[in-house]
């Protein structure tokens, strides 16, 4: 049995998925996870997720790499475009700027 941390992520909006696109207005439908019991959602992070992902989160050297892993990834699709990739890290950058504000 393995004693490395695992993270399960699930997605509460098939449209935002990687890497297609980001969507262009505001949504005329609530959030799923906004029915969800208060007691479920509305706990604070823990210390030691917070000491986990903030130091990534903010670490210019991780986002970086990040970036060029997933770069090397995506590249192999014969539809890669460098300027939508642009596009969709500004995208997840700003996501990921909310979970840290989320964090903190």
């Amino acid at each position: 049995a393995s004693k490395d941390p695992a993270m399960y992520v699930g997605a509460i909006d098939n449209s935002l998925s990687w890497p297609w696109k980001h969507p262009d207005a505001w949504r005329s439908f609530p959030f799923g996870w906004l029915f969800l019991p208060v007691d479920l959602i509305g706990r604070p992070f823990s210390q030691r997720t917070r000491d986990h992902f903030l130091p990534l989160l903010t670490s210019t050297a991780w986002w970086a790499q990040t970036q060029m892993a997933l770069k090397r990834v995506f590249q192999v699709d014969e539809d890669f475009q460098e300027r939508m990739f642009a596009k969709q890290i500004a995208v997840m950058k700003g996501q990921a700027w909310n979970v840290v504000e989320a964090l903190k």
